[in-house]
């Protein structure tokens, strides 16, 4: 796995970057070099992103429906992202949670492409110092996973922490984005043969 830098998280802008959740639910199942994803709208906004082996859309209440054309720019800006042609997404973002998580989340969104960050920095850029566990838990349960990178906070050691998709999966999506950002093109048969790296460098940007 090629080295990540360390980031500082640059502190959140003020600017309201997530919408209000809406009541309408409809999904969509991308594929991608990983595995499927299932990912769902409000109509407006992506309100959740199930990484593979995580949730099938088997298992969504009755009045989530399936509408491909909808989430086409999700998917679109998905397959950008693994192709290495997209560094950041733009799609909107309506995530569920309090105001504390969605503080997290803004955060997260502010670690840049093929940078990582400690549980510590992203507590200190939503100003609560002293509480990198619940930054944990917010990370955790990240309803937009990949889209609201938590996959790029890794532990005070530099080691990888867990991760809902798994950690080879934080692995490789870590390496894709370190091999991108070094001008490499993506060779997926490759990053997920991927073995576990003793930790990530750290060289703070």
């Amino acid at each position: 796995m090629k080295s990540t830098p360390q980031s500082r998280v640059r502190r959140p802008s003020r600017r309201q970057r997530f919408a209000v959740p809406r009541e309408e639910r409809l999904f969509s199942n991308v594929k991608t070099p990983v595995g499927a994803m299932l990912v769902v709208s409000d109509g407006a906004s992506v309100v959740e992103l199930h990484l593979p082996g995580r949730k099938s859309s088997g298992q969504l209440p009755a009045h989530y429906r399936r509408d491909d054309r909808v989430l086409r720019p999700a998917a679109d800006e998905i397959a950008a992202y693994f192709d290495g042609d997209l560094t950041e997404f733009t799609v909107a973002l309506a995530p569920s949670g309090t105001d504390f998580q969605r503080s997290v989340w803004n955060a997260l969104c502010e670690i840049e492409y093929g940078t990582v960050s400690t549980y510590g920095e992203v507590a200190a850029a939503v100003d609560r110092p002293r509480a990198p566990r619940a930054v944990g838990m917010a990370n955790h349960v990240n309803p937009i996973a990949l889209i609201i990178p938590c996959h790029r906070v890794i532990g005070a050691n530099g080691t990888l922490t867990g991760y809902a998709g798994g950690l080879d999966l934080k692995r490789a999506l870590l390496s894709h984005e370190a091999a991108v950002r070094a001008g490499e093109r993506p060779d997926w048969g490759r990053e997920t043969r991927r073995k576990a790296p003793g930790s990530l460098a750290s060289n703070r940007a």
